[in-house]
């Protein structure tokens, strides 16, 4: 491989690199959230805190995808390079920046597969939660309603 090649591929390993940092720091945050879901009481401030780092990783990310791009169009560009090849099952290549590449991307799709598992088993019982605790409302209001009603009673 040509050296100006071997030096973008390399930038777009670093750039990857970093995505895959960012996608498994989002992993945790769920993974602390389905924690939090299951194992505690008043957790709408600390899943709210969690969700606003996890706001943070996603610009972060959005910016490492935009300097991807960037360097896959200019690899693209300048020589002529098909990066939907090697996403291709069976697709070999003796170039180690080539094969990084695509582990990279198999990578990322894990990850985020892992993360959308996550995320939705966590909506869900976020879901179950949140109607738990409409549950105890209804169930508090009419307790006060009742204490009204004894008063009113008692003062007859």
């Amino acid at each position: 491989m040509r050296d100006d090649i071997k030096s973008l591929f390399t930038d777009l390993i670093k750039h990857l690199n970093l995505k895959s940092k960012l996608l498994h720091s989002i992993l945790e945050k769920e993974k602390n959230i389905s924690y939090l879901i299951k194992f505690k009481n008043d957790i709408e401030d600390s899943v709210k805190e969690i969700i606003e780092e996890e706001n943070h990783f996603i610009e972060e990310i959005n910016v490492e995808d935009y300097n991807i791009s960037q360097i896959r169009d200019e690899i693209t560009r300048k020589f002529g390079f098909d990066f939907n090849k090697i996403l291709v099952k069976g697709y070999k290549s003796s170039e180690d920046e080539i094969i990084d590449y695509k582990n990279k991307i198999l990578l990322h799709e894990q990850i985020i597969n892992d993360l959308s598992k996550i995320k939705k088993e966590n909506n869900n019982n976020l879901e179950k939660y949140a109607n738990d605790l409409k549950i105890h409302i209804w169930e508090l209001e009419n307790i006060e309603r009742l204490k009204f009603v004894i008063k009113d009673l008692q003062s007859s």
